[in-house]
């Protein structure tokens, strides 16, 4: 009964797991969507009405530490009274949105690194799930340090913390090719994180020459999104119970057969002697 119940636990964590990753990819999609939306709000206000102070706006909405955001939101508010209240009203509000569905992620991602823990703690043979766990916080803390961190140290943060996660879908890429399944490329989880982040780490390095970094995040999180949708499907695969149950013992055949019990001439039941094997097969054995 052990056994069974072991495998309904390791079933219910990865259906956790499933559960998460399917919530994740739809919080990366809403990003993308309201990123989308952004990007057509800043444009409106920029062609319609002042560029110059819309220029201003956009350069602290890009930036994602909570200094710039706010002081970004205070400007908007200002260039409200100038002449575009619905237009501000609008761009207030789908940033604010933004910056909630960003949080919100990070609160999906960690919940995601506690259930791999407890993926290991249930069957051992899965080591990769502890680092899994482990870079999954270091990209969740890292990506929240940075609404912290004022000037240009957000964009290291952000940078680091998207490389980092590259190390956490290559443990679970490992994890399924063990224990799982080898995906394809273009279903590989591991390689749709690597041009992610990629993308998102090229837009970061331009943003010290002041380049709009709005469109890099959106690219990179339409393959973060294919990665996490990836990952609801594969975790369901993970199968190591039963992978690595050893196969049972097989027992050799008697090299000689078992003594037959035989009526010997006096007319009782007797055992027969065994014949001694060969003589080079003797002299095998007591060597």
């Amino acid at each position: 009964m052990e056994p069974t119940s072991n495998k309904k636990t390791l079933n219910d964590i990865k259906q956790v797991i499933s559960k998460i990753s399917r919530d994740g990819s739809y919080f990366i999609l809403i990003q993308i969507i309201l990123g989308l939306i952004l990007m057509i709000l800043f444009a409106l206000a920029y062609y319609l009405f002042f560029a110059g102070d819309v220029s201003a706006i956009v350069s602290n909405f890009i930036t994602i530490d909570v200094y710039s955001f706010v002081a970004g939101i205070a400007l908007m508010f200002f260039s409200a009274s100038l002449g575009f209240k619905v237009l501000a009203f609008f761009i207030i509000i789908f940033s604010l949105l933004y910056f909630a569905i960003n949080i919100l992620l990070f609160s999906l991602i960690f919940r995601i690194s506690r259930s791999f823990k407890q993926l290991e703690e249930e069957e051992k043979t899965l080591i990769q799930a502890s680092k899994i766990q482990k870079w999954f916080v270091v990209y969740v803390s890292l990506s929240s340090l940075a609404f912290f961190l004022p000037s240009f140290g957000w964009i290291v943060a952000i940078m680091i913390a998207n490389a980092v996660l590259n190390v956490s879908f290559y443990n679970f890429n490992v994890i399924l090719s063990r224990y799982g399944l080898k995906p394809t490329a273009l279903k590989n989880s591991a390689y749709h994180i690597l041009a992610g982040s990629f993308i998102t780490i090229v837009f970061s390095l331009l943003l010290f020459i002041d380049i709009f970094y709005i469109p890099g995040i959106i690219v990179g999180y339409i393959f973060y999104y294919f990665a996490f949708s990836n990952m609801k499907n594969h975790i369901l695969f993970i199968a190591p119970v039963m992978r690595d149950t050893p196969p049972p013992p097989s027992i050799p055949a008697p090299s000689v057969p078992p003594p037959r019990p035989v009526i010997g001439s006096n007319g009782k039941i007797e055992v027969a002697k065994i014949p001694s094997p060969p003589a080079s097969e003797f002299d095998e054995n007591s060597e």
